[in-house]
């Protein structure tokens, strides 16, 4: 995939979750992902590696799940 087209979807990925309490995006060292630091992210690769992050402890139990279930949706039916 080209970098500008990973750009593309990070920018939609951050755009979707940016209202969601205790959910962001990192790269592969760990780095919340700004839109204003994209060429500072990091992967093993030329790829772009990007991780969802839930934080539990944002949540009650039932919140979390729900959360959890609501970003997998998101991502599995390509809602951003």
């Amino acid at each position: 995939m080209c970098f500008e087209t990973e750009i593309d979807i990070l920018r939609r990925l951050v755009d979707r979750f940016e209202g969601f309490e205790g959910v962001w995006l990192e790269d592969s060292d760990g780095n919340v992902i700004d839109m204003g630091y994209l060429t500072g992210l990091n992967s093993d690769d030329t790829s772009t590696e990007v991780h969802v992050i839930i934080d539990a402890d944002r949540y009650t139990e039932n919140g979390f799940q729900r959360t959890c279930s609501r970003v997998s949706s998101i991502i599995s039916d390509g809602d951003y």
